[in-house]
């Protein structure tokens, strides 16, 4: 690009000071030896077409000298990668490269694969995870928890020694002869299978039979009466407290989603949307709470600050005083809910619609989670009347016992086996409803992109014999 540059001002420019000073410099960037003699003849000529045929003589001089250096140094560096090509090859021949687009941007930062690293059994409920997305950026594995929490469910609305049994056995056919995403179902169901027999054992069920005329082991809930009565009835007593339990379990489950939420913005450092949205409306919930229990401690009436002689249900504090704590944190927390937003967009803090369509939406976000928090706890019941349902149907069967009349044996197997399919995947519904729709709903959008190796998965080993 020089020497064009240079020579395109020689032949236009008609002063030849100025040529000479571009052929100097020419000759100063390139090879200057060559072009000694050259020069000195266009200094001396005093004919100017002489003067001008020497520039053009010295230009293609330099032209071929700066043509012999590029191709020298163009094959030096053509043999340099050569001898690295060949160490790279000798280094990592049983490797291999991959390359892919650059990946899209969204929000401003690039949209990264997401890569699940769950080891040991905690990677057959990956399939669970799935079933709602692939987690994003920013956003918790829910898969740990789902492998812990996705059994218990299953157990305590499944809860019988018999039938975990049979599912324990047929989740470890699955587990021997499948692959893929087969064998991963196979240990799901494995683990649920399991934890129903620890759950039948707690409630003294054995297909439908009392675990006790068995083998001496009491049941800790006793779910149905003796079989053997002339009209078994469920004990309501109990039934009552696998409901509060259940309840329960459905708090700490909710509780634990809307505290991941409040996780997830801060580690997005979205500190503005954590305090206008997610802490006001863990606070919220968790007042929430206490108010009720602060109205069942009064004996189920909303003046929660009056004294009572009993105090709160399961906390064993003064009613007047839970009550009073709750309704001071509730109200606040339906306030920053309402106009939490609306003020930071007034201020910049956020952007989106405008001052007063805010203001609205937040008077509508209020009264949708009173709603849904109702609704979200009370959904949580239904672990203990799946559990009251198969206890009911298992004590149907047991009317056709084969052990007061051996004749009625195939007949039993064939309803124990309907009740057990059909509880089965009822069951398995409901538990994983109770996960996507009212625990994924609090922190989990899955809008990640799975990442996706180059070798597929090997999901098993043909042996061919020689």
């Amino acid at each position: 690009e020089d020497v064009a540059a240079f020579k395109e001002l020689i032949r236009d420019d008609k002063e030849y000071t100025v040529r000479a000073q571009a052929l100097e410099v020419v000759s100063e960037l390139l090879d200057r030896r060559l072009l000694a003699a050259v020069r000195e003849a266009a200094e001396k000529d005093a004919d100017p077409r002489m003067r001008r045929r020497a520039m053009e003589v010295a230009l293609r001089l330099a032209e071929a000298s700066s043509v012999e250096r590029a191709l020298r140094d163009v094959k030096e560096e053509v043999e340099r990668a050569k001898a690295e090509n060949r160490e790279f090859r000798e280094r990592f021949s049983r490797w291999m490269v991959h390359a892919e687009p650059a990946p899209q941007r969204r929000h401003g930062q690039e949209e990264v694969p997401t890569l699940l690293v769950n080891a040991g059994p905690l990677k057959s409920f990956e399939v669970l995870t799935a079933q709602q997305g692939t987690p994003g950026r920013e956003e918790v594995d829910p898969t740990p928890l789902i492998s812990f929490v996705f059994p218990v469910f299953f157990g305590l609305m499944f809860g019988d020694l018999g039938h975990g049994a049979i599912v324990t056995a047929v989740s470890l056919l699955i587990r021997q002869r499948g692959t893929g995403s087969l064998r991963q179902w196979g240990n799901v169901f494995l683990v649920a299978g399991v934890s129903s027999m620890v759950f039948g054992v707690l409630f003294g069920e054995f297909f439908g039979f009392e675990l006790y005329s068995f083998v001496p082991i009491p049941a800790v809930i006793e779910i149905m009466k003796t079989p053997f009565e002339a009209i078994p009835l469920p004990d309501i007593t109990n039934i009552q407290l696998v409901m509060v339990i259940s309840i329960l379990v459905g708090i700490a489950h909710l509780i634990t989603g809307l505290t991941l939420d409040v996780f997830q913005a801060l580690r997005a450092h979205e500190m503005v949307e954590a305090v206008v949205g997610k802490i006001p409306t863990l606070t919220m919930y968790l007042s929430g709470v206490g108010y009720g229990l602060a109205f069942i401690g009064a004996g189920f009436s909303f003046n929660v600050l009056k004294p009572t002689p009993v105090p709160a249900p399961l906390l064993g504090i003064p009613n007047n005083i839970l009550g009073g704590v709750s309704l001071a944190v509730l109200f606040p927390s339906m306030l920053v809910l309402f106009a939490g937003r609306a003020l930071a967009i007034r201020l910049g803090r956020l952007s989106g619609e405008g001052f007063g369509e805010a203001l609205a939406n937040g008077g509508l976000e209020v009264f949708e989670r009173i709603s849904q928090f109702l609704s979200n706890t009370i959904s949580y019941v239904r672990l203990a009347i799946m559990l009251l349902v198969h206890a009911v149907l298992l004590q149907t069967i047991s009317y056709l016992s084969p052990i007061t009349n051996p004749v009625l044996l195939p007949a039993w197997i064939m309803f124990n086996l309907l009740v057990l399919s059909f509880e089965a995947l009822i069951v398995y519904i409901q538990d994983l409803r109770l996960h996507i729709y009212e625990f994924f709903t609090k922190f989990y959008r899955g809008t990640g992109t799975p990442f996706r190796k180059i070798l597929p998965d090997r999901v098993g080993t043909d042996i061919k014999w020689l």
